[in-house]
């Protein structure tokens, strides 16, 4: 089994450059369930990929992603196309390195839902929801939409603010737009003496600083069972 991963930038997911993987604090996170269930680290491996939003546009406009099964529904609306076509581009980009590889891969899509105040309150629901409808439309059973609400922030903040791990479902009403007034990334750089950088987001996931086990947000659940199900349809696949 090998990992997929396609973020927003280096801050979230990483990036790997020529001779050199650079994972973010939300690969790790990806890389810790996958322990937790097979005990291996994609990441400790090298079977990890990188896919930029720019290559899964060029591949979105390149192949044959049955635009029509894709196209804006009545609940995703226009602006979560972009989202449904980008997840069809990784399920195409996953099934052509799986034939490549000869084995099966988990592919996970990251992308803050950076919802405002003043957004509709199914924003988040609606771009989870794009995201599947793309890999459901490649007939693709091991994508994962990783959507922290409003943004990654929300997560890591969960496990470093004052009263760690409590009430951390409300940090999802928080707005998601870094010129607000308190916005969440002030908030982490107040408690952390400092707005900190992949680097350090990244130790704090792999030394247990945030630890995923206590994490208890919609948001945060709803990602995980999704690991759980591509990792259940791997192990299905593997066995059949």
């Amino acid at each position: 089994m090998f990992v997929i991963l396609a973020g927003e930038g280096a801050s979230d997911m990483g990036l790997a450059i020529p001779g050199e993987a650079r994972p973010g604090p939300m690969a790790y996170i990806v890389d810790q369930l996958i322990f937790k269930k097979f005990e291996f680290s994609p990441l400790e491996s090298g079977l990890v990929y990188w896919v930029s939003r720019a290559e899964l546009s060029s591949i979105s406009k390149q192949q044959d992603l049955r635009p029509r099964m894709i196209l804006p529904g009545a609940r995703r609306g226009v602006g979560h196309a972009g989202h449904a076509r980008h997840a069809a581009a990784l399920a195409w980009y996953a099934k052509s390195k799986e034939a490549e590889e000869g084995d099966k891969s988990i592919a996970v899509i990251f992308r803050d839902s950076d919802g405002t105040q003043s957004a509709s309150n199914d924003n988040w629901d609606r771009l989870v929801e794009a995201i599947e409808s793309g890999f459901s439309a490649m007939s693709f059973s091991r994508g994962v939409a990783m959507v922290p609400k409003p943004k990654q922030e929300a997560w890591i903040l969960c496990a470093k603010k004052d009263d760690a791990y409590m009430h951390c479902h409300l940090l999802e009403q928080e707005s998601g737009n870094d010129h607000c007034l308190n916005p969440l990334k002030d908030q982490l750089a107040k408690i952390c003496g400092g707005e900190p950088n992949t680097e350090v987001m990244s130790e704090w996931v792999v030394t247990g600083q945030v630890d995923i086990e206590r994490i208890e947000m919609p948001s945060f659940s709803r990602f995980r069972e999704a690991m759980s199900l591509a990792m259940q349809n791997v192990a299905v696949k593997n066995k059949a």
